[in-house]
């Protein structure tokens, strides 16, 4: 059979959809390469919507003025609504890396109590600093915007939760300290650097750490895992042709005529969807990775 197809290619041109969905202002020249990683960071820069427990550092303190604000964002996290509104002004801007989630994995929200017309949620002085995992909301503190480097965020998180974050400790390394200023040089150069608290106790990066050009190494770990896949897809594809030809024969394929497949994807899967004969084959992943 003469199967001609080129997963990566339409996958790219559905993740040109979704950034446009999301919002976005692609530009037509965009790489595809770019539209991977531009995908990813921004998903990245999103919490899902889901409910959480929330759990919040003791000592902790919220300005009176801001406590409504609070409040409602506590409540939209029990529920599960959406908490993006509250996020970076940033989070609209196609191309922004935030160093403080790719480094430590930490979110800042806004606690104002109306929606701008942009749909963002007012802005406010200070912000709540969180760590969101998939089950989880940490509050870690209230501190002014743009106390990006602050090492104490990672010492509340070491103090209050050691065995959350336990997975990203460096044992039996030996630093002479980092504090907000090391840190603040360090990410400047897109260097990733260590975090030390004041037991001693050295953390690498919690959100994934960034690569040399400050994309988040999420970010491009993720966008290469997924064009691996689609690699590996489609070598499957050619070598179990047979799982699929006689169902083709059966709507008017003659061999051996060309047939152009393309990759399609929905919720309940991943596809080879091949439009002249009105038919799909579910396409069954080696790497056991939802595409």
């Amino acid at each position: 059979m003469d199967l001609q197809i080129d997963f990566y290619s339409d996958w790219i041109a559905i993740l040109r959809t979704e950034l446009v969905n999301l919002g976005y202002n692609l530009p037509a020249e965009t790489s595809p390469r770019d539209v991977a990683l531009l995908y990813f960071n921004a998903v990245f820069r999103r919490i899902p919507k889901k409910p959480r427990q929330l759990l919040r550092a003791p000592g902790f303190q919220c300005p009176v003025n801001l406590q409504a604000g609070l409040n409602w964002l506590e409540e939209k996290i029990a529920a599960g609504d959406d908490l993006n509104p509250h996020l970076s002004r940033k989070i609209r801007a196609l191309r922004y890396d935030d160093a403080l989630l790719n480094d430590w994995g930490i979110f800042h929200f806004h606690l104002g109590t109306t929606y701008l017309l942009n749909g963002l949620v007012q802005g406010t002085e200070p912000v709540l600093f969180a760590r969101v995992t998939d089950n989880e909301f940490y509050e870690l503190c209230t501190a002014s915007h743009g106390t990006w480097a602050d090492v104490n965020l990672i010492e509340i998180l070491h103090t209050n939760w050691p065995d959350a974050i336990r997975r990203h400790r460096i044992d039996g390394a030996l630093l002479h300290g980092t504090d907000t200023q090391v840190i603040q040089t360090m990410r400047r150069a897109n260097v990733n650097a260590p975090a030390q608290t004041l037991d001693g106790t050295i953390y690498r990066q919690l959100g994934g750490g960034y690569a040399t050009d400050g994309t988040g190494m999420v970010v491009v770990m993720t966008a290469n895992m997924r064009m691996t896949d689609l690699r590996h897809l489609e070598r499957w594809l050619r070598r179990h042709t047979d799982l699929f030809e006689d169902d083709l024969r059966a709507r008017g394929y003659i061999a051996p005529a060309t047939v152009r497949g393309t990759f399609t994807v929905d919720e309940n899967g991943c596809y080879a969807l091949f439009p002249e004969w009105n038919y799909r084959f579910k396409l069954r992943p080696t790497t056991g990775r939802t595409l």
